[in-house]
């Protein structure tokens, strides 16, 4: 047996449905079938959140940091500097290295 939540969202569903099939714009469906448009509005931003959801899950990124060693250079002036990166990997990387590339260089060795 189907409980009143479940009922309403099937209706709420189902208008949903009938706005999009319409082409109608939100608020003169709404005008024409007597709806209320705060009411239509919640539900329509309600029916997208899974969705929302589901593609946040795909974007997240890893907020985690990774545990950077720094080298001490080997002579004082040294013309770069070492990074070690989990799974032992060890990037030298000159001084005048451009900061984008660096990112980019990063996220290739870190995936």
């Amino acid at each position: 047996m189907i409980n009143k939540k479940q009922q309403r969202l099937q209706y709420w569903q189902n208008v949903l449905e009938q706005q999009k099939a319409s082409g109608l714009a939100k608020k003169k469906f709404c005008e024409i079938n007597n709806l209320k448009l705060h009411q239509f509005k919640y539900y329509y931003c309600r029916s997208r959140q899974p969705l929302r959801q589901a593609t946040l899950k795909e974007t997240a990124v890893s907020t985690s940091f990774a545990p950077v060693k720094i080298a001490t250079p080997a002579r004082e002036s040294a013309d770069y500097f070492s990074l070690l990166l989990p799974g032992n990997i060890h990037c030298c990387v000159p001084f005048n290295f451009d900061p984008s590339g660096l990112k980019m260089l990063l996220k290739v060795l870190q995936s």
